[in-house]
């Protein structure tokens, strides 16, 4: 898989700041795919205030009504938690184990996250 298959959807994300450190991590790590689900209203200035030079990866961030559309394009994708546990029904993986599933994986794959209070 290259990094241009990795695609991070944020579904209803509601803290600009936090969306616009989102698109500064994903400049860093060169990626810059970015989809927001049902996102609540947004200052644009602190999006970019947070994004700092990563502003063309907000400018090309995709904005969708479902997770399912967003999603549509993917072969693959896998939703995030910071809760491990029995209550977990499909499998579950770190970080890194998810890195190493992804790497002979075609894409292109998605990457979920929730929103900041809830989570998915």
């Amino acid at each position: 898989m290259e990094l241009s298959d990795l695609i991070f959807i944020l579904c209803r994300p509601s803290e600009p700041g936090n969306t616009g450190a989102v698109c500064r991590a994903l400049k860093n790590m060169g990626l810059s795919r970015l989809r927001l689900v049902s996102p609540v209203p947004m200052d644009e200035g602190l999006i970019r205030a947070r994004a700092v030079h990563a502003g063309d990866v907000w400018d090309q961030a995709r904005v969708f009504d479902t997770l399912e559309a967003a999603a549509a394009d993917c072969s693959l994708v896998i939703g995030t938690t910071r809760r491990r546990g029995r209550r977990r029904k499909s499998v579950t993986m770190t970080p890194r184990e998810a890195a190493a599933y992804l790497r002979d994986r075609p894409g292109p794959a998605a990457l979920v996250f929730g929103n900041e209070r809830t989570g998915l």
